[in-house]
């Protein structure tokens, strides 16, 4: 396991990155999963439409109820937030086993966006469990399952997610410190 810290500008080279493997799919239409996939969709396919997806993970509640000790992690040097990253990240592989996909209701307008497409990349920052991209891609096979579905990510951080996405640039427990992370410490300008 290892922790990759990415700036904004090493953030943007590997999404760009990430989109030259993607290509070969010929998308058609770029669905994002909010918000980390927002972020890398900005440089995926940027001359085919994108349509933005929500997803509330319960982490994330976890998380903003957290976010003043959070705050004062991002002053902790950073080999401790290392160890604390991989820490969180052996604990998500052990729930990993109870993991199923999130239900994801998509919207009518979303579904009037998704209709006339018939391949669509889902793109998100990473895969942990697995459960968001599993929901979001069973919630558009629903809809048609003779669309043709692809989904790109970052990273894949655990060893058994529930589904492996098409394209990743890193498939080996790569934890990613992104620009926008929690511990992510604004003194930090390189990669670990």
């Amino acid at each position: 396991m290892h922790v990759l810290t990415l700036n904004e500008t090493d953030f943007a080279e590997h999404c760009r990155r990430l989109d030259a493997l993607a290509r070969s799919f010929n998308a058609d239409l770029v669905v994002t999963i909010a918000t980390g996939g927002d972020k890398v969709g900005i440089y995926m396919l940027p001359e085919v439409p994108h349509i933005s997806i929500s997803s509330h993970r319960p982490s994330t509640d976890t998380k903003k109820r957290h976010a003043r000790i959070l705050a004062c992690v991002r002053r902790l040097p950073l080999p401790v937030r290392n160890i604390m990253r991989k820490a969180e990240a052996v604990i998500v592989e052990h729930r990993i086993n109870n993991a199923t996909p999130h239900k994801i209701n998509l919207d009518s307008e979303t579904t009037a966006r998704i209709a006339p497409a018939q391949r669509l990349l889902i793109v998100d920052d990473a895969v942990d469990s697995g459960a968001t991209l599993a929901g979001v891609i069973d919630a558009i096979s629903a809809l048609d399952g003779k669309r043709k579905i692809a989904s790109a990510v970052l990273t894949v951080t655990t060893r058994n997610p529930l589904i492996r996405p098409t394209y990743a640039l890193f498939d080996n427990r790569t934890l990613i410190r992104f620009p926008w992370s929690l511990d992510m410490s604004h003194k930090t300008n390189s990669n670990d």
